[in-house]
């Protein structure tokens, strides 16, 4: 389940460690989230295909395909550098991405790695895949324009 809380930090230096980060996106990508959908307040649906590169190196951004609506195909990239996650939406790995959006993360007194724009955290050390999920959720919505998931 995605961590809200109020006591998301709102500014500061991002402050993870090198470790940290790796760790954030290995769990992304050995997630390999696939057969999730969003169902989008406006009626849209997002469904979530599984990570295009499981196998790859977490130094690299790492691919999760999208299903927009069932007949398009994006690809959202992740990576983080410099405590801040780079979300690319796209076509290909391969070409420019067509909506780029950056979201800080700062560590929070409980050792997690919180995204003020998302209000959720992630701990780098966690084992719960529902952590996970619900962090995941959170990108694909935060780099859709004016997604917001319906209830």
């Amino acid at each position: 389940m995605i961590q809200r809380s109020n006591q998301v930090p709102t500014t500061g230096h991002a402050g993870l460690s090198a470790e940290d980060s790796r760790q954030i996106l290995s769990k992304l990508r050995d997630l390999n989230l696939s057969a999730e959908r969003l169902r989008l307040a406006d009626g849209r649906r997002i469904d979530i295909r599984g990570c295009l590169n499981p196998d790859q190196p977490t130094s690299e951004r790492i691919w999760y395909r999208l299903g927009l609506d069932a007949d398009t195909e994006r690809l959202l990239g992740i990576d983080l550098a410099e405590g801040r996650l780079r979300l690319s939406l796209g076509i290909s790995a391969e070409l420019p991405s067509e909506r780029s959006r950056y979201l800080n993360l700062v560590p929070d007194a409980l050792g997690r790695a919180c995204s003020p724009a998302l209000e959720a955290c992630l701990d780098p050390d966690t084992s719960d895949s529902d952590e996970v999920q619900g962090f995941l959720r959170g990108l694909v919505l935060a780099c859709l324009p004016a997604a917001r998931a319906s209830a």
